[in-house]
């Protein structure tokens, strides 16, 4: 349920126009790189 909560914090401040993009440009990456591992 806190993975939830969480991944729920993250998407919000990622689309909030408050929140410097920066700060989420290693999850983004990160997640860019598991979604290309699943695809494989």
């Amino acid at each position: 349920m806190n993975f939830e909560i969480d991944s729920k914090r993250v998407v919000d401040n990622l689309y909030s126009k408050n929140t410097s993009i920066s700060d989420f440009s290693a999850i983004r990456r990160r997640a860019n790189e598991v979604a290309h591992d699943i695809a494989k």
